[in-house]
């Protein structure tokens, strides 16, 4: 006979005794999610919660276990015990999150922030937004401590800045980062005795410096948010487009040049913005060529029906972009922006301004959402965030697919 499945609540706990909280806040967030009414994993979460140092959290999952199931005595025993205990101490003096680059792609990291932001909330920290040397859209330079943040969206953290990364060493968590190491680039964050440190592993912390450097979205902290948050019981997507309009403030320049964009090229159009992703998106995501399959009719369509209608391309492909002229001709607008006819992102192939990069995606994105419409792949990062950069009218925003964002990982 094959193996019988451990239920969703002793797979939870497995993995946190193994010391993967992250992978066992999914695996118990998502058997809650799919049955309400598992006492067992609502116990596994009140007892991930505990481990977390969160016990107003863990008072509350074990008391859904013992809604689901008054019978469910482990949870009635937790429970008790839970209630009992204080509030783990906070630390002496005001307290700060380091929010560092996930390395990746622009949006890959700007998403990486907001999680930061979300957690710095939670935990009552001052954010500081620290895009150094393990940032791939940051100019190299002689100065290790500048923020590549700042050359995007207004600066987070920068006052106190100087003074936090001048605390000794006992004042950081994890116990790896201080004054001196935070001027590299983080280590291997997937292997190794520094890896996998989840955002989770910040809660209750005394030390007055936490450093985020491990992505943990938004959706993976909607579950731990504290009782008086602002966003308990949002939607991921409306979480999102809140925390958008708290932090996320281009740079100036950047606005006019997007309003410059449009002015000059959408005027007297109806204006459907695509983002069509290729290049390595090809290889890591099987199901991408199947929704650019779908892409042309749902164009043919808001063309059909608008004789001033145009597009607005968004790709980092140039045989997306060859194809998408031969089929719209000067019904197709683009901008100047890096691309590449290979199977690698163009933030991997080291070109020279590196913030440049940074830029034309940015630019792209905000360009897009002057547009009437847009159309993207949910399991992008650009095409999320356009979606939440705007407060599109209702069906006038269409992602294909699985949303990213609101895929816990």
């Amino acid at each position: 006979m094959p193996p019988v499945a451990q239920p969703p609540s002793l797979q939870a706990l497995g993995a946190l005794e193994r010391g993967l909280p992250g992978l066992a806040d999914r695996i118990a967030g998502d058997a809650t999610e799919a049955n309400p009414k598992d006492a067992a994993a609502w116990n596994a979460r009140g007892k991930i919660a505990l481990a977390m140092r969160r016990p107003d959290k863990a008072v509350e999952w074990f008391r859904r276990a013992m809604e689901a199931d008054p019978r469910f005595k482990p949870a009635a025993k937790n429970l008790r015990e839970a209630e009992q205990l204080p509030e783990p101490p906070r630390p002496r003096g005001k307290a700060y999150l380091v929010i560092l680059p996930w390395g990746q792609g622009f949006f890959s990291d700007v998403d990486m922030v907001l999680g930061g932001l979300l957690l710095a909330e939670i935990t009552r920290r001052t954010a500081i937004v620290h895009w150094g040397p393990g940032s791939l859209f940051r100019n190299e330079g002689p100065e290790p401590m500048r923020d590549g943040w700042s050359e995007f969206f207004e600066a987070l953290g920068d006052a106190e800045r100087g003074e936090v990364f001048a605390l000794d060493q006992e004042a950081w968590f994890p116990p790896y980062w201080n004054r001196e190491t935070i001027r590299y680039a983080p280590p291997d964050r997937l292997n190794g005795p520094n890896a996998l440190k989840v955002a989770l592993l910040h809660f209750g912390r005394a030390e007055r410096v936490c450093v985020h450097d491990f992505h943990t979205g938004v959706v993976n902290l909607l579950d731990w948010l504290p009782a008086e948050h602002r966003l308990r019981g949002a939607t991921v997507d409306a979480a999102y487009r809140d925390l958008a309009r708290l932090y996320l403030k281009p740079r100036g320049q950047l606005l006019s040049e997007a309003e410059a964009f449009a002015a000059r090229h959408f005027a007297g159009y109806s204006v459907l913005a695509v983002h069509a992703r290729g290049t390595d998106k090809y290889i890591e995501d099987e199901r991408i060529a199947a929704a650019h399959g779908q892409y042309h009719g749902r164009i043919d369509t808001f063309l059909a029906g608008r004789p001033s209608g145009r597009v607005f391309l968004m790709t980092d492909s140039v045989p997306l972009l060859e194809e998408y002229r031969a089929r719209y001709g000067e019904r197709l607008i683009v901008t100047e922006a890096a691309r590449d006819a290979g199977s690698r992102g163009v933030h991997y192939l080291g070109l020279p301004g590196r913030a440049a990069l940074g830029r034309e995606v940015l630019l792209d994105a905000l360009i897009a959402t002057r547009c009437d419409a847009f159309l993207g792949y949910g399991m992008s990062n650009v095409s999320c965030f356009v979606r939440c950069l705007k407060d599109w009218n209702p069906g006038a925003c269409e992602l294909i697919g699985r949303v990213l964002v609101e895929v816990r990982k």
